[in-house]
């Protein structure tokens, strides 16, 4: 079989619009580095509320800052475990940072799970002499409410930023089948994952060969020819999972192409499985 496609070059296709807008980058910010800019200001703020905690209860119960070196240990120790835990569990991909009620509520587990842990160890070490309950009711309580709120600001700078295009964005090479091109839920997946359609084929149909040539070939040279044009930084396979076949001999004539290449969910899929599946192995 060969497949017979097209190039699209209109905005007839419901893609990202968003990310081909032009605008200034926040601070040169990608998209997907926001996550690692989130674990460091996670790490900071644990470190720097441990430390205003100490030195406030002591200076109201004792008269005195407290053991300021103490104080920054423990909030490294507990900002570390949280930063850890959060990157474990996925949780500062870009797309995973969308949903404000989703990471506030998970931010709040994972911080009452590490100080849990932090505090039992602390005891069990007998160290906890070193660390008075009400500065670590005040220190457990300022994250609690901190953390969750630090999601709700990064959940809203996302979306204003995928709006206006303030983020930069991935460039991709997208190839379609027709249902998924116009598919308004791909265009909100992709959107939400941070790329930028640079261009876009649609294999229409396929036809009987007249030779044993690769039925993708024509296909490939064409992205082949794009990326050699564009900064594109991977290739996104958009066809329906029905015919998998279909799909093997296609990622395996990208095989020439210097760039990652990434399955995408299709219609039938995209409901059963994680948005997350973006950031798999390609």
């Amino acid at each position: 079989m060969h497949a017979e496609f097209r190039r699209e070059t209109r905005q007839d296709v419901e893609l990202p619009d968003a990310c081909r807008t032009q605008a200034r980058h926040w601070l040169g910010i990608d998209y997907h580095e926001l996550g690692w800019v989130l674990a460091a200001i996670d790490f900071v703020v644990i470190i720097a509320l441990s430390i205003t905690s100490g030195t406030l209860y002591h200076t109201i119960a004792i008269g005195t800052l407290g053991d300021v070196d103490r104080f920054a240990g423990a909030g490294l120790v507990a900002g570390g475990l949280f930063v850890a835990s959060h990157k474990a569990l996925g949780l500062y991909q870009p797309i995973s940072l969308v949903g404000e009620v989703r990471q506030t509520g998970r931010a709040a587990l994972v911080w009452v799970g590490v100080f849990t842990f932090f505090a039992t160890a602390a005891f069990l070490l007998k160290i906890a002499d070193c660390l008075s309950r009400g500065r670590m009711l005040i220190w457990f309580t300022s994250c609690l409410l901190v953390l969750p709120l630090l999601r709700v600001s990064t959940s809203r700078l996302l979306a204003e930023g995928l709006a206006n295009g303030a983020l930069r964005a991935r460039a991709a090479i997208a190839i379609y089948d027709p249902e998924e091109a116009r598919d308004p839920s791909l265009a909100k997946l992709l959107r939400r994952a941070g790329y930028r359609i640079a261009g876009s084929f649609v294999a229409t149909r396929e036809i009987e060969p007249e030779s044993q040539s690769d039925p993708w070939a024509d296909l490939v040279s064409e992205v082949c020819h794009v990326v050699r044009q564009q900064d594109i930084d991977e290739v996104l396979v958009c066809l329906t999972w029905r015919d998998r076949s279909r799909i093997d001999a296609l990622v395996a004539a990208l095989h020439v192409v210097p760039l990652p290449v990434r399955h995408v969910p299709d219609g039938q899929s995209r409901p059963l499985l994680p948005e997350a599946v973006l950031y798999g192995s390609t």
